[in-house]
C-alpha cells in the first residue's frame, strides 16, 4: 500500500535524484544536477511541507517539490511519467497535496517546464489542472558578436531602478503588457509587485541593470537585466515596449543596450527566453545575432 508524507531531510538526495533523472540524461548528470540543487536549498531552505514521498513498505516510489521564489510562486518538480510510468496516479495525488499546502503558504502561481518530447508528463499534468501557458524558445548571443551600426531614434533617455522609480517601473512594465504576444495568458493575472519580486529573484540583481527607455522624455519601454550565477552571462529577464512605441526600431535599440552593457561588465554571452509565438521578438533576437540552445514548455496552476 502506497503512503504519502512529508520528506525527511536525509531523503532529499534520494528525492532529487528520482525528480532529475530523464531519459537520456546519465547518472553523471543526474548526479551533478543533485548536488547543484542541494547547494542551491543551503542558501534557500525549503519549506518541510514543500516535499512530499509516495512511499511502499520502505520504498520511495514517487515524490514532488515546489522550490518557493518570491513572488508567490514555486516552481515545482516531479518524477517524468516517461521513466515511472506506473506512478502516474500517485504523482497526481502528490502535485494536488503539493499546491494545496502551497496556497497554505501564500502561493498563487505554480511553474513546471517541461522538455519537448513529454507528451506523457504533459498530459498528467492536465489531469492535476495544470494549463500549458508557451513553448519557451531559450536564446544566446556572445557580446563580442558586431551589431549592426544602425543608428538610435533620437533623443532617448535611459532611467536605472531605485525606490524612487519604483512606481515608474511598475507602471511602464504594465504599460507594456497590453496587447502583448509574450504569454498573454498570464496578462492581468498577476499582481505587479508580486511581478516585480519574481524579476527581482533571477540570477544576481542590480538595480544598475534594470533601465526604463524614454523618448522625447516620455516613458516607452523597459530592459531588465541580471547576472547568470555561475556563467559569464547576463540574461535579459523582460523587456517590453508600449503600444505607441512598437514598430519604430526601439526593440532594437533595447537590444543594443544589453550587449553594450555585458560587454562593459566583461561578461561573454547574453541570454533570454522568448514566448515561441511571439514571432515578432523571435525574428528580431535573430536579426540580432541570437541563436537558440533549447526549448522548455511552460505550464502553470493559479488561483
Amino acid at each position: 500500500m502506497v503512503q504519502i508524507r512529508l520528506t525527511r531531510a536525509d531523503e532529499l538526495a534520494e528525492v532529487l535524484a528520482l525528480l532529475l533523472t530523464q531519459p537520456g540524461i546519465p547518472p553523471a548528470e543526474v548526479r551533478a544536477q543533485v548536488q547543484a540543487f542541494i547547494k542551491y536549498t543551503q542558501d534557500r531552505p525549503m519549506p518541510p511541507e514543500s516535499q512530499y514521498v509516495a512511499v511502499e513498505g520502505d520504498a520511495i516510489v514517487a515524490a514532488a517539490v515546489a522550490l518557493d521564489s518570491p513572488g508567490r510562486t514555486a516552481l515545482v518538480f516531479f518524477p517524468s511519467v516517461r521513466v515511472y510510468p506506473h506512478r502516474r496516479d500517485v504523482v497526481v495525488d502528490l502535485l494536488d497535496r503539493l499546491v494545496a499546502a502551497g496556497r497554505r503558504r501564500g502561493l498563487r502561481l505554480f511553474q513546471v517546464l517541461l522538455g519537448p518530447e513529454a507528451t506523457e508528463d504533459e498530459d498528467l499534468l492536465a489531469s492535476a489542472g495544470f494549463e500549458r501557458l508557451a513553448e519557451l524558445i531559450y536564446l544566446e548571443r556572445a557580446s563580442t558578436l558586431p551589431l549592426d551600426a544602425e543608428p538610435d531614434p533620437p533623443d532617448l533617455r535611459w532611467t536605472c531602478y531605485d525606490r524612487t522609480t519604483h512606481s515608474l517601473f511598475r507602471q511602464v512594465i504594465q504599460a507594456t503588457y497590453q496587447n502583448s504576444l509574450d504569454c498573454p495568458a498570464l496578462t492581468g493575472r498577476r499582481d505587479m509587485e508580486d511581478i516585480l519580486a519574481g524579476h527581482k529573484d533571477v540570477g544576481e540583481f542590480d538595480p544598475q541593470r534594470w533601465f526604463i527607455l524614454s523618448q522625447h522624455d516620455r516613458p516607452v519601454g523597459c530592459l531588465l537585466l541580471s547576472r547568470v550565477r555561475h556563467r559569464s552571462a547576463l540574461e535579459l529577464v523582460y523587456m517590453g515596449l508600449c503600444p505607441e512605441a512598437r514598430g519604430k526600431g526601439l526593440g532594437r535599440s533595447l537590444l543594443r543596450r544589453a550587449i553594450q552593457v555585458t560587454l562593459g561588465s566583461r561578461l561573454a554571452y547574453v541570454t533570454l527566453a522568448v514566448d515561441a509565438a511571439n514571432t515578432p521578438a523571435h525574428s528580431l533576437y535573430r536579426r540580432c545575432g541570437f541563436t537558440e540552445t533549447m526549448r522548455r514548455s511552460a505550464w502553470i496552476l493559479m488561483d
